[in-house]
């Protein structure tokens, strides 16, 4: 199998050039993983990161159509996703910071080893959320249940639900409703022992434009709301992908 890190970004080119390091630095192997960066035609920061991905075959840059105002990091990942070829999908920010040797090997076998299906999701050790950080739990999580935050799943979900991720969420709830899926079909598998580290403003208290127009664009209050409101599609969606379990 083979994994596709799909991380839209906008004017962050040094956080860019952070992630496509610790990548290489912790890869088993860079022909396990093609890195896709989405990136806004207007944003005159890219070519600030385009000598650093200049010659790696293992990174494309995918130009987002021009929307007329912010579609919602949904619309975003789902473009990406139809972009790309591989069996894994991984949501990606561009302020992740990969830790653990050999990671993309470790999450691989994880899959090849796993149901026949497909149908699985994992997600790892953020820094944020888990045993021993900040957020042990959140979104009324019961204590012990980890909040799969940016996760790794197949593409056969992809395909029979014929979306990545759900587009009514701007930001907030995107990968709280993969954590609701996999958790009720019990194929969710936590691996605190691979560490990608989430520099969040939470954790360096530094706050760009870049978050505080996310901020503006995803109210928690009206994303909750909206997560409780589709309920009943969850639930068909679960008994959708429970037709396909094997």
């Amino acid at each position: 199998m083979k994994m596709a890190l799909l991380c839209p970004t906008k004017s962050r080119p040094e956080d860019v050039i952070r992630l496509i390091r610790s990548i290489e630095k912790t890869v088993h192997k860079l022909s396990n993983i093609k890195l896709y960066l989405g990136v806004d035609s207007d944003d005159d920061t890219q070519h600030e990161f385009d000598n650093c991905i200049r010659f790696k075959s293992y990174i494309t840059k995918t130009i987002f159509p021009k929307y007329k105002n912010f579609p919602g990091l949904g619309v975003l990942w789902n473009y990406m996703a139809s972009q790309a070829s591989e069996e894994i999908f991984a949501m990606v920010g561009d302020d992740f910071v990969y830790e653990t040797p050999g990671w993309d090997a470790k999450i691989i076998k994880q899959f090849e080893e796993g149901p026949l299906d497909n149908l699985l999701l994992v997600h790892c050790n953020d820094g944020l959320h888990g045993p021993g950080n900040k957020h042990s739990h959140s979104y009324g999580m019961e204590p012990g249940r980890v909040l799969a935050v940016n996760p790794f799943i197949h593409r056969r979900y992809y395909e029979i639900n014929g979306y990545y991720l759900r587009e009514e969420f701007k930001h907030q709830f995107l990968d709280a409703w993969l954590d609701s899926i996999f958790h009720d079909i019990n194929r969710k598998i936590y691996r605190h022992d691979i560490m990608i580290q989430h520099m969040h403003f939470s954790q360096t208290n530094i706050i760009d434009d870049v978050t505080l127009n996310l901020r503006q664009h995803s109210k928690y209050e009206i994303e909750r709301a909206l997560y409780d409101k589709l309920e009943q599609e969850r639930s068909t969606e679960i008994d959708r992908i429970q037709c396909h379990l094997k």
